[in-house]
């Protein structure tokens, strides 16, 4: 059965929860309320005692990344705070759940989409997928690739420029593991093959894989407080009339 949530789509498959970003005339591009959604569904998957969880997109991309109107209408930095302690607790239930999360990129990943595929413990492609945290760009920063960039500075190349790179980049830099025609396929095997072991276990090694929760919520709210300044506002002002 799928359950409809405000801009996703939940469904259990085996031992997984797939959730679909379901906004696709924006690129499934992530506002407040998807942000909120994705992490009402972590808890879902929880409270069902399920082995994994698989992210995709609907359409073609995975996700565009936040929602440059929805972050232009921040007006004052309580509104600012109030919209990016969404994206902190979305993030932070990722990086604390026990649960295994994979990512089935089916389109373009940019920003906040491509910085869920970082928290992830699989993430498999389609051929043609493109890759970017392209933050800097709009006067803001890649607040999970910053933490990443920490341990592996191949990242910094790409968080301080914000290029684009493709599906070879990125298994190269170990973003992807695989690349398919169905990446969905790929997301399930894999949290199938996860749930074959018993549940303490690998709920207790994954736990301890991240212990990234203080220094997300800190970036993300240096993310808040970059959104409001001049120089991000005229940034999001050009992107939006282009």
């Amino acid at each position: 059965m799928v359950i409809v949530l405000p801009l996703i789509e939940i469904k259990e498959e085996g031992p997984a929860m797939v959730v679909r970003m379901n906004r696709p005339e924006k690129l499934n591009a992530l506002n407040g309320e998807m942000w909120a959604s994705m992490a009402d569904a972590v808890s879902r998957a929880e409270e069902r005692g399920l082995a994994g969880m698989v992210f995709t997109g609907t359409g073609r991309a995975f996700s565009a990344g936040d929602d440059i109107s929805s972050m232009y209408g921040l007006d004052s930095e309580e509104k600012s705070v109030a919209f990016f302690s969404l994206i902190s607790t979305f993030f932070r239930r990722i990086a604390s759940t026990p649960l295994a999360v994979a990512c089935a990129v089916n389109g373009l990943a940019y920003g906040g989409g491509c910085e869920m595929l970082l928290l992830s413990d699989f993430n498999s492609s389609v051929p043609g997928a493109r890759f970017a945290l392209p933050e800097v760009k709009i006067g803001l920063i890649s607040p999970i690739g910053c933490i990443f960039a920490g341990q592996d500075r191949r990242l910094r190349k790409y968080i301080l420029t914000g290029r684009e790179f493709g599906v070879e980049e990125a298994q190269g830099l170990g973003i992807i593991d695989s690349v398919s025609s169905d990446p969905l396929a790929e997301c399930l095997s894999f949290v199938s093959a996860v749930s074959g072991s018993p549940a303490p276990g690998r709920r207790s090694a994954r736990s301890r894989f991240m212990g990234l929760q203080d220094a997300v919520h800190r970036n993300v709210m240096e993310l808040a407080r970059l959104s409001v300044s001049g120089e991000a506002k005229a940034a999001f002002r050009a992107f939006l009339e282009r």
